[in-house]
């Protein structure tokens, strides 16, 4: 099923039970072995946002500045509940997956933000602008999980490392730390870290070349100025596909 141009839909972040590292599989069928696989359907993060294109080779989304959002509370947390806070392995940031940590809800803010995915890889190109002037900001290579076409939209999920490349071609990694802290505890397995480093790589040669979307040929895009600003639905946190692999 292609989306329509202009349709609200949804864009979140899921955790599937391969997304994790074997260990933590093991820890959580020893804790809870009634519960399924290891934080199967668990919405980490949801978005609304605006078909630009659905197509093929390609998905565009729009996400306006203004837009709600919902995460889990730990990962805006500045605690030592937060996997993220302190060092060492440990696994308690599996309270989370439990039902122990609520969602918490804020408001897009900054930029706006046109997000292109092909289909099947693990990156999306995301083309920021400053909210207010339309001043280009960069292209965000966020490294993630292919998409998932839902019945509500799409899904994914987030591999912490990403790429800024600036409107003068420069790049820089960002949150290789967070990467390191996701091997150390788990939220991640070896090998896709591996593989999202490798896919960040990848996009780098094309920017360097420029490559389409790094061409700046989007650079003047604007959405349509009758699309409202989307809302998250109330089922924005059902799963409704299969999340085991």
């Amino acid at each position: 099923m292609a989306w329509q141009t202009g349709r609200p839909i949804l864009y979140r972040d899921v955790l599937t039970p391969s997304s994790v590292a074997d260990e933590v599989r093991r820890v959580w069928r020893r804790r809870r072995p009634l519960q399924g696989d290891v934080g199967a359907g668990k919405v980490t993060f949801a978005r609304p946002v605006t078909v630009v294109h659905d197509r093929h080779g390609e998905v565009a989304l729009y996400q306006a500045c203004g837009a709600p959002v919902a995460a889990l509370d730990f990962m805006w947390a500045n605690t030592v509940a937060n996997p993220w806070v302190g060092t060492g392995a440990n696994l308690e940031w599996l309270g989370p997956l439990m039902g122990e940590w609520p969602h918490r809800f804020r408001t897009w803010v900054d930029t706006n933000v046109l997000m292109l995915t092909p289909p099947g890889a693990w990156h999306s190109v995301w083309l920021m602008w400053e909210a207010q002037t339309w001043k280009f900001r960069c292209w965000y290579v966020n490294l993630q999980m292919p998409l998932v076409s839902t019945s509500r939209g799409f899904d994914t999920l987030d591999r912490m490392l990403d790429v800024v490349i600036a409107p003068n071609g420069d790049h820089r990694w960002k949150d290789e730390d967070h990467l390191e802290r996701a091997l150390d505890i788990g939220w991640i397995s070896a090998e896709d870290a591996r593989r999202v480093r490798s896919e960040g790589e990848r996009v780098i040669e094309r920017a360097a070349r420029r490559e389409y979307p790094f061409d700046g040929e989007l650079i003047s895009w604007r959405p349509d100025p009758a699309w409202p600003i989307p809302t998250l639905p109330p089922d924005w946190s059902v799963v409704d596909h299969p999340s085991t692999g």
